[in-house]
């Protein structure tokens, strides 16, 4: 899957659907550190997910 392309759109769409990730409110595509959406009801939220998930 290549990045910017119509298939990611669709897999990060689908992902939304799965539980855990609201639970978690974390995506983490393999093999790109860069690659890490994180998101909450605010932006102060979604930084702090992204920073509990950086400590572990």
């Amino acid at each position: 899957m290549d990045n910017g392309t119509t298939s990611l759109a669709k897999d990060i769409l689908r992902m939304f659907k799965e539980p855990e990730v609201y639970e978690k409110r974390i995506i983490i595509m393999a093999g790109d550190r860069a690659g890490i959406l994180s998101f909450g009801q605010d932006m102060d939220e979604a930084v702090n997910v992204l920073m509990e998930y950086l400590k572990k």
